[in-house]
């Protein structure tokens, strides 16, 4: 891409985690996205239609495309074809895998990540498309809430290429065993 136009990243969904993930995406690290909802009225999308960016930069207020079906064609006009990544991220397991089956046509070379409640369905399809990476919110977010329940220190999760390291602070660690340590921080 020429060095003064920023990456986009589409993104499908017109849930929660879709706003959040759009306010993340052209806040925090300034891309284009581009967001394709089923509907301008159901669910979020109409919160979505009037996300604007917190800074000056209006004009990276997200593009948005309303098709009520996925079809090659709606990937490309969204941008697809030159886009950085593709999220998925609709409530519908199914759905999601038939988008990233029609999105790796669009674009063999494009990241997606794509939101699963079924990981071992995931699994096997991230295998198969190849640049894929299949995320479990309730998965990730589990952790966190057991620990806030219990009273524990929040874990925080870090991405290495096989999987998760999930890292927590421990105040006292007289309760530790030297083997329960996989690398001890200062």
């Amino acid at each position: 891409m020429p060095g003064d136009v920023a990456p986009q990243v589409v993104v499908w969904g017109d849930n929660a985690l879709a706003q959040r993930l759009v306010v993340e995406l052209i806040d925090r690290y300034a891309m284009r996205v581009t967001v394709v909802l089923p509907s301008a009225d159901r669910n979020q999308a109409p919160e979505i239609a009037e996300l604007r960016p917190t800074g000056d930069d209006q004009g990276m207020a997200p593009d948005i495309l309303v098709a009520p079906r996925l079809t090659p064609e709606v990937f490309v006009r969204a941008g697809l074809t030159d886009a950085l990544a593709l999220a998925l991220v609709d409530q519908d397991d199914v759905a999601n895998v038939n988008a990233a089956l029609i999105a790796r046509e669009v674009n063999p070379d494009v990241r997606i990540v794509v939101r699963m409640f079924n990981q071992v369905l995931g699994e096997g399809v991230a295998t198969m498309l190849g640049d894929c990476e299949m995320l479990s919110g309730s998965e990730i977010a589990a952790p966190a809430f057991v620990a806030a329940v219990l009273g524990d220190d929040r874990p925080a999760y870090v991405r290495l290429p096989d999987g998760f390291l999930t890292a927590v602070q421990r105040s006292g660690a007289d309760d530790l065993r030297p083997g329960d340590v996989l690398c001890g921080l200062a």
